[in-house]
């Protein structure tokens, strides 16, 4: 038993030494990995503080030195240069302009001729936006009733429509003539301008803007000139 005991003794330890020469071995791999980085980011700091680093890549991230006086760029283009914001790229924007009059006389939404924006895409993440209108039109029955006119401005999202938002446009009227005599008068609508802004959540997608107009009730409603435009902010 004696003999045997020493054997398994002598056989304990050299597993004890193995053990601890692979703890060892382990170790000082790490501590030579440690040291490896150390002296890449030493090497970059130095590289930084003599001007030889010229390009930093995170992700779609680029932050580049080679370019003018300098530029972060991303997935969409170049976002901030050494002149500041690049407005085109962090606010992107676009509008319709139509100048000709249409009518209408429908009390149920219609589309307005020559509206839809080309689309747009807010696929990275939800967007704030502004959306923009600026309008020049008139109701014929706006003297009589005080019917204006109703505008809609309809968002189509991946293909789907869906109501942004509405908003009521009225307009003027003035004094044609008198007869003093018969005691009666004549009146004339005129177009009145105005603009409408308002600030909505536009979902991820591919978007497309158009806007929508009719008749409050009654009368015919008549649009001389149209502007829809938007603005993207940011990020919700």
């Amino acid at each position: 038993m004696g003999i045997i005991q020493q054997l398994k003794d002598r056989l304990y330890t050299k597993k004890i030494i193995r053990v601890d020469r692979a703890q060892t071995t382990i170790e000082r791999r790490k501590e030579s990995l440690i040291i490896y980085r150390l002296r890449q980011l030493e090497q970059d700091v130095v590289a930084l503080k003599a001007n030889q680093l010229q390009e930093i890549q995170f992700g779609n991230i680029l932050l580049s030195s080679l370019v003018g006086n300098g530029v972060i760029q991303t997935s969409v283009g170049s976002t901030i240069t050494g002149g500041g914001l690049v407005s085109t790229t962090s606010f992107p924007t676009n509008d319709v302009i139509i100048s000709s009059t249409n009518s209408t006389a429908s009390t149920s939404y219609v589309d307005y001729p020559g509206s839809t924006l080309p689309n747009f895409s807010t696929a990275g993440s939800d967007t704030r936006a502004l959306i923009i209108v600026l309008i020049s039109a008139r109701n014929t029955a706006f003297y009589n009733t005080g019917n204006g006119i109703n505008f809609n401005i309809v968002d189509t999202l991946n293909g789907s429509p869906s109501n942004l938002f509405t908003f009521t446009h009225d307009n003027d009227w003035y004094l044609v003539t008198i007869d003093f005599v018969g005691q009666t008068w004549t009146t004339g609508n005129k177009d009145r301008v105005a603009s409408y802004i308002a600030e909505v959540d536009l979902s991820q997608g591919i978007h497309s803007l158009k806007l929508q107009y009719k008749a409050n009730t009654s009368g015919t409603a008549t649009v001389d000139f149209v502007q829809l435009s938007y603005l993207l902010l940011g990020n919700v």
